[in-house]
């Protein structure tokens, strides 16, 4: 039988907070259980490929949540429902804008 290398590695950690999806130094946490399940269907299916919450670094995360503290970030919070206010930051943590 042929050996089968990875093409990917993604990790889902279960802790106290929900879920945690990991791929190399990107991640998400704080998920619950049906939003860990549709960001690895979101990452691996090959139509879609972009996880609908977004994964960052330990240091992108650090400047969104001191971006979210700031006057325009708490503005920036009272999006409508449904429209995700993570999907406006790069992977290092500074605003697409």
């Amino acid at each position: 039988m042929k050996e089968l290398k990875p093409q990917r590695t993604i990790t889902i950690i279960i802790n106290d907070h929900g879920y945690t999806v990991q791929e190399g130094d990107l991640y998400h946490d704080e998920l619950c259980w049906d939003e860990m399940l549709g960001t690895v269907v979101e990452m691996t299916h090959p139509a879609i490929g972009r996880p609908r919450y977004q994964m960052m670094t330990t240091q992108g995360w650090q400047k969104w949540r001191e971006y979210m503290q700031t006057p325009l970030g708490a503005e920036a919070e009272k999006k409508p429902e449904g429209e995700s206010n993570v999907r406006n930051v790069n992977s290092e943590g500074g605003t697409k804008d």
